[in-house]
C-alpha cells in the first residue's frame, strides 16, 4: 500500500506496528506513516503555517489533526503513540514552511507578500511573512549590536594604551583620575551608542517595504533609544495569530 491509497480507505484503518524498545514504527509502517504525514503537512487549511514554534500551535488544531490521523491509522496505545506521531508531524510541517519560504521569498517584505502561493490563504501568508522578516531583522540586530559592542571595547582599550604612552604606565592613578581621560572615554562611549542606535534604526527603515511599517519605526524612534540594546523597533508589530497560543515570552514563526 502507498500513502495516497490511505486517503481512500473507508470503514477500516491501517495498523501501525511499533518497536517496543525504540518506540518507533517498524518496517512498512514507518515508511507508510511518514509519507502520509508528509502529505498531511501540506494541508495548510488543516495545519496553518503561520506559527513560530510547533509547541505553541493551538491545541484545538492539534487535537483536530490527531482525530484525522486516527481516522486512517490504528494504534495499539493512542496516548503513547501520539507523542511520536505528532512530533514527526511537526518536523514535516517545519519542512513545508522552509520549502515555501525558499521558493516564494523575495527581496522585500511587500514583494514577498504579493508572491503568495495559490494554496495558502492571504491572511495566513501575511502572518507567516511578517514573522519570518521579523526573525531576520532580529538576527541582524543581534549581530549588529554585538559588532558595535566589540568596536566600543576596542576603542576604549586603544585609548587606554594611548593614555599610558603619554602619562606612563607606572602611574595608573593619574590616568584614571584625569578629567580629560574620563571625559574622552565618555565621549567615545556616547558616540558609539549614538552610531549604534542610528545604524540600527536606519537599517530597519531601509529594509521596511511599506509606509505603514515605516511610520511604526518613526513613532517608536524616541522610545527605542531608551531601550537599547533591546530597541522597541526590533519587534515588528504582527496582527494577533489565532493559530498560536499566547505566551508571556512570545514576541514573534
Amino acid at each position: 500500500m502507498i500513502s495516497k491509497e490511505v486517503w481512500k480507505i473507508q470503514n477500516s484503518k491501517v495498523i501501525v506496528h511499533f518497536d517496543e524498545v525504540s518506540g518507533q514504527p517498524i518496517r512498512e509502517s514507518r515508511s507508510l506513516l511518514g509519507s502520509w504525514l508528509g502529505q498531511l503537512s501540506n494541508d495548510v487549511n488543516l495545519l496553518p503555517i503561520n506559527y513560530s514554534d510547533w509547541k505553541m500551535v493551538n491545541p484545538h488544531i492539534k487535537n483536530k489533526v490527531w482525530e484525522v490521523i486516527q481516522s486512517k491509522f490504528w494504534f495499539d496505545d493512542p496516548p503513547m503513540r501520539k507523542v511520536f506521531v505528532m512530533s514527526a508531524l511537526g518536523s514535516r510541517c517545519k519542512d513545508v514552511k522552509l520549502r515555501l519560504w525558499k521558493e516564494y521569498k523575495r527581496d522585500s517584505l511587500s514583494e514577498t507578500l504579493l508572491n503568495r502561493p495559490e494554496n495558502v490563504p492571504e491572511n495566513q501568508w501575511g502572518h507567516f511573512v511578517h514573522m519570518r522578516f521579523t526573525e531576520k531583522w532580529k538576527e541582524e540586530l543581534t549581530t549588529l549590536l554585538g559588532q558595535k559592542s566589540h568596536v566600543t571595547k576596542n576603542a576604549i582599550a586603544s585609548l587606554d594604551d594611548e593614555y599610558a604612552q603619554v602619562f606612563g604606565t607606572e602611574r595608573p592613578g593619574r590616568i584614571e583620575n584625569s578629567e580629560m581621560v574620563i571625559d574622552l572615554k565618555s565621549q567615545v562611549k556616547e558616540l558609539s551608542d549614538q552610531v549604534k542606535r542610528m545604524t540600527t534604526f536606519i537599517q530597519q527603515v531601509i529594509g521596511t517595504s511599506t509606509g505603514e511599517h515605516a511610520r511604526v519605526w518613526a513613532s517608536n524612534f524616541v522610545v527605542a533609544f531608551a531601550n537599547i540594546p533591546n530597541p522597541a523597533f526590533a519587534n515588528v508589530p504582527v496582527p494577533p495569530n489565532p493559530n498560536q497560543e499566547r505566551s508571556d515570552d512570545t514576541v514573534r514563526d
